[in-house]
């Protein structure tokens, strides 16, 4: 998904506050990869996912996926936590993907946070989706450069 993110961010003008490039390898895979995913897996998963945990029997169903009140309700806010994007300089294509890819996200880690009942699942499934977002970004910008 998150290279799928990165594909449809290239078609629309970018207007960065500090481009990913400027970034080492290593700052990338501790910021972006690591903390940022477990920080906020912790909080969005963790925190209001489990407080809301006595609404899971609320339930809909997308694609034959049973998604609960909780996962809906985290997803919002994680995809409302990159609103702040729009502060920064940011263009608002550029804003509006990260924040439909990031409630996409948001669906997918609460699901499996709910599946498996760890925090573990979640924080795994926001790295992956973190580093094709990533990969797919870089790529895209070097193509660019072709």
């Amino acid at each position: 998904m998150g290279i799928i993110g990165a594909l449809i961010q290239s078609f629309f003008p970018i207007k960065q506050f500090d481009s990913i490039e400027n970034f080492s390898f290593i700052q990338i895979v501790i910021f972006i990869w690591i903390y940022a995913s477990i920080c906020e897996e912790v909080l969005t998963r963790g925190l209001i996912q489990g407080y809301l945990s006595p609404l899971t029997k609320y339930r809909f169903t997308v694609f034959k996926v049973p998604i609960s009140l909780p996962v809906l309700i985290s997803a919002l806010f994680f995809a409302s936590m990159h609103l702040m994007l729009l502060t920064t300089g940011m263009g608002i294509a550029t804003v509006f993907n990260i924040i439909l890819f990031a409630f996409i996200l948001g669906i997918i880690a609460g699901y499996y946070r709910e599946k498996t009942g760890s925090l573990i699942t979640a924080i795994i499934v926001h790295m992956l989706f973190n580093v094709g977002g990533t990969c797919g970004g870089l790529l895209i910008e070097l193509f660019k450069k072709i």
